[in-house]
This record gives C-alpha cells, sequence and structure tokens, in this order.
C-alpha cells in the first residue's frame, strides 16, 4: 500500500540545497521544453503539379490542369433539373432562363420570379442549342437527326427548320434576325429566315461545325471537328480560315468587343503516319513461292481430304464474312473462327435503339467526336 503524507511545517534547508534544487529545475524545464520542441520542428514541401493537389481535398478553391490553385469563384444552385446534364442555356429581354440538356429532349424554364417549370418534351435524345430572337420567341435544337422547334411561351411547339444533317450543334442570329444553324455531319451553316424558309449559308470540308457566334460587322464565326478551324464567313457566304488549333475540337468561340476571336478547343489530332518499315531483302536461298505452291497445296488437299464433309484435320479461317457473304466452295475448311456467331449471340443482348445516345454520351466524356 502507498500512503501520502502532507505537513504543513516549514521547509529548513541551507542556502546550497536551495541553490542547486533551483539549478535541477531549470535543467528539468529546458530539457523538457526541448523534448516538447522536438517533434514540431518546421518542414517545407512543394506541391506544384496536378496530380500533387488531386490528392487534397479542395475548399473554396479552384484547380486549373496546370496546378495552378486559385480561389474558386461561389456557386449557388438555383434550379435543380431531371436532367443527367445540361447543355444549353439562354435568357430572354424579361430574365428568363431556358435550359435543355439529356438524356431526353426536355426544356426548363427558370422565370425571373424563380418558377420552376418543365415547358415542352421535344422529339429527340438531348438539346444542344438555345436561341432567343428580339421577340423573345424561343429556338431549340434537338440531336442526333435533329430538328429546329420553334416553343411558344405555354410550351407549345412546332418544327420550324429541318436542316436534314445528323446533328445540330450551334443557333444563333444574324443581323438581319435571319436564323443562323451550325450542323454536323455534315459539317455547314443554314440560314433561315423568320418564315421559316432555309438554305446553306456555308458549307465546309470538316465533319461538324461544333460552334458558332457572329461579330459587330455581321461575320459568321464558326469552329470546326476534326480540324480545329476557326473560319470566318461573310453575310455573303464567303468563308476565310482564321486560324488552325492544335486540338481537334473547336467546342466554343466568342467575340469581345474590340472583335478579338477566343476558342477553345480539346481533342487531340491524330500524328501523322509513318511510313512501313522496308521489306526485308528476299532470302536468295529461299525457292520462289511458285515451286512451293503446288506440293503446299497438295499436302492441304491430303490432311483436308477433298470436300468439307470428310475433313481429316479441323481446319478455320480467321476470315470475318459479311452478313451475305458465304466461304468460297473450294477454300477446304470447317468454317471460320466464329466471328459471325459471336456477332449474333451479341445482338441478343444488345438493344440497337441506344445506339445514338450511347456514341453521344461516350463523345462526351473522351471530348471527341467520332464517326464509325
Amino acid at each position: 500500500m502507498i500512503k501520502s503524507y502532507a505537513s504543513s511545517a516549514p521547509s529548513r534547508t541551507s542556502p546550497k540545497s536551495r541553490c542547486a534544487r533551483a539549478i535541477l529545475t531549470s535543467v528539468f524545464c529546458l530539457l523538457t521544453s526541448v523534448s516538447c520542441l522536438l517533434p514540431s520542428q518546421t518542414r517545407t514541401w512543394t506541391e506544384s503539379d496536378y496530380p500533387d493537389f488531386e490528392k487534397g481535398n479542395l475548399k473554396n478553391l479552384s484547380l486549373r490542369s496546370d496546378g495552378l490553385v486559385t480561389l474558386a469563384p461561389q456557386f449557388q444552385e438555383i434550379y435543380d433539373t431531371s436532367s443527367a446534364y445540361l447543355w444549353a442555356l439562354a435568357r430572354d429581354s424579361q430574365g428568363n432562363l431556358y435550359s435543355g440538356g439529356g438524356p431526353g429532349a426536355k426544356l426548363y424554364r427558370l422565370s425571373a420570379s424563380g418558377e420552376k417549370k418543365t415547358l415542352a418534351e421535344l422529339d429527340g435524345l438531348q438539346i444542344p442549342a438555345i436561341a432567343i430572337d428580339a421577340r423573345d420567341r424561343v429556338y431549340v435544337a434537338t440531336a442526333p437527326d435533329g430538328k429546329v422547334y420553334r416553343v411558344a411561351p405555354d410550351g407549345k411547339h412546332e418544327v420550324f427548320y429541318d436542316p436534314k444533317a445528323k446533328y445540330i450543334w450551334a443557333l444563333a442570329f444574324d443581323k438581319a434576325g435571319d436564323l443562323l444553324v451550325a450542323t454536323g455531319d455534315p459539317g455547314a451553316v443554314h440560314r433561315v429566315t423568320p418564315d421559316g424558309h432555309g438554305s446553306v449559308l456555308y458549307q465546309t470540308d470538316e465533319t461538324h461545325v461544333r460552334s458558332m457566334a457572329v461579330d459587330a460587322a455581321g461575320n459568321v464565326i464558326l469552329g470546326t471537328d476534326p480540324g480545329g478551324l476557326v473560319i470566318r464567313v461573310s453575310p455573303a457566304g464567303v468563308g476565310f480560315v482564321l486560324y488552325q488549333l492544335s486540338k481537334s475540337e473547336v467546342t466554343a468561340v466568342a467575340v469581345a468587343k474590340d472583335d478579338s476571336i477566343y476558342a477553345a478547343g480539346v481533342g487531340s489530332k491524330p500524328g501523322p503516319s509513318s511510313a512501313p518499315p522496308p521489306a526485308d531483302a528476299p532470302d536468295e536461298a529461299a525457292p520462289p513461292w511458285s515451286d512451293i505452291e503446288p506440293a503446299f497445296l497438295a499436302l492441304v488437299t491430303a490432311i483436308t481430304c477433298t470436300d468439307r464433309t470428310t475433313l481429316s484435320l479441323y481446319v478455320v479461317a480467321e476470315k470475318i464474312l459479311g452478313s451475305a457473304e458465304t466461304l468460297p466452295e473450294d477454300w477446304l475448311l470447317a468454317g471460320t473462327t466464329g466471328y459471325e456467331f459471336l456477332n449474333s449471340v451479341g445482338g441478343l443482348f444488345v438493344d440497337p435503339s441506344g445506339l445514338a445516345e450511347l456514341t453521344t454520351i461516350y463523345g462526351r466524356f473522351i471530348d471527341q467526336r467520332l464517326d464509325f
């Protein structure tokens, strides 16, 4: 058992004892302070690349792809729609916001007073572009196999223009009040009058006209894919390539007040194809194929017999047959390696109606449009 005692009697120590005790106490405090400070020594390290910062938890910060960290802009959610993504946003003169995306071509309206409404559901998989004219009439593009719809304030809609193209990527109004429609596959710009009659203003050599803007002089500025071109088209329909980006797809163009043009691009361009390696020099000791072919064919015939019903050796060809194609009769083979069978079996588990939507989603995911 440990007992403790306390005494109220005054301490009687000599001056030497008190001095020694004071020195020991000072040394103990000093050692204690040093031992406490050792684990808290200052350490330095450098974080400069995007992967370094990506490992952390960003709060009220923006991280750029080149590793630059800045204060993030403040955002406030004003409308949570039922769509997985929104591609287009426009505002009329009354302050009403219109937005659309996909999947499903739903047009949403957020009024200036905060009223939220699904204004219209159009035919299509997505809404890539919205434009509003001087009379606050709303024009909406759908894709794929898109059309331009004019939507009334009560949600009633009608087809305003059909460009006969696979995609519609951008809508804008020119100085005369005509609607400009940028299309893909083929890449062109249509000019449509207010009565819905349109024609091609400019036909590019590109697959897609992905973005569009109008400058102060009425010229149309285009961004293309896959060449990554920025093109200026005059009101008369004369085009001129202003710039070619190192990226394949110009997803956005904008014109500043001083007529400077800004372009955003994504996607890598394929590098130049390398020349095939030189063929190996023929072996002078090897006999020509004309001497070997008869013996080779005789050997194949001997081991496979003379028709497909009596094959003594199972031989197949690495051959992909078309839907209506068959193996030549003089090919003494049991068949192919099975691509046709796999294609048929795979068709049991694939719904072809989803191809267009999957292709669109995949193109957005990789930031590149692919034509198969």
